[in-house]
């Protein structure tokens, strides 16, 4: 078991999980639940992703929680060569991190949408146009999938955030002193990158403390290890305040927060 600071909870307000955690801490926040509560900016920042070594794109987003709901809006700006693209996402979570509503457009190349919502807690659906922006045109899928699906679109970073954030907030619960403590065990989530319309089980375990390189400076921070059949991703969020600030693959993509 590793010891973590108490600085986690403020970290992982941004699920409901953690507010229903932190209510454990202090049972008198259970008094205000009912009330309204203004939005909260959890994380607002960029990511500069590079391939290789090369900057290829550049992702902006805003997290913030409100009401006991998380809002994240992404922007994607990608630039490699004569390719560039431009989309946007907009990834809504209410009680326990469960999925509420997805939202992915398009607007360079072409224009496209694609549109998530659950049906109930077994069953979401997925909605697509591929060429335009008129969704009575959609067409529908009927995913197997409960709302405990997490959302990773290509190349949106801030999604893995989020759900290193969420995996925290099951590892790592407070003893009977009041000290938090991680359990450093893989947990398995369900996965959906609605833009290539398919799923998988994705494995995040924390692999401990490491030092991390981030605007020349060593950081102390917390490692995690997510592994898919396909590959493997390796973060890095700031011990102090548990935002992600790199990832790594095997392949040479990196990502930087900027």
């Amino acid at each position: 078991m590793i010891p973590r600071k108490s600085v986690l909870w403020t970290a992982l307000i941004i699920l409901s999980t953690a507010t229903l955690l932190c209510a454990q801490k202090n049972p008198s926040s259970n008094d205000k639940k009912n009330a309204q509560q203004p939005a909260k900016t959890v994380d607002a920042s960029s990511f500069s992703i590079l391939v290789n070594g090369r900057q290829v794109a550049r992702e902006i987003f805003h997290i913030e929680s409100h009401s006991g709901e998380a809002l994240i809006h992404s922007e994607l700006h990608y630039a490699n060569g004569d390719t560039k693209a431009e989309q946007t996402a907009d990834l809504q979570l209410g009680a326990n991190g469960t999925l509420k509503k997805y939202m992915w457009k398009e607007s360079l190349p072409g224009n496209s949408m694609v549109a998530v919502d659950p049906v109930n807690d077994n069953f979401l659906t997925l909605r697509y146009v591929e060429n335009g922006t008129d969704m009575t045109k959609a067409k529908d899928l009927t995913q197997p999938l409960g709302t405990d699906t997490n959302i990773l679109d290509d190349n949106f970073f801030s999604h893995i955030e989020v759900l290193a954030w969420k995996y925290l907030a099951s590892a790592c619960k407070p003893n009977e002193k009041g000290v938090t403590q991680c359990k450093a065990d893989a947990i398995r989530y369900p996965i959906l990158i609605p833009h290539q319309q398919t799923s998988f089980i994705m494995s995040v375990q924390l692999t401990g403390q490491a030092k991390c390189k981030w605007k020349s400076a060593d950081h102390d921070c917390t490692s995690l290890k997510l592994t898919t059949e396909s590959g493997e991703w390796t973060v890095f969020l700031d011990s102090a305040d548990y935002k992600m600030l790199r990832v790594l693959t095997p392949d040479g993509l990196e990502v930087v927060r900027e």
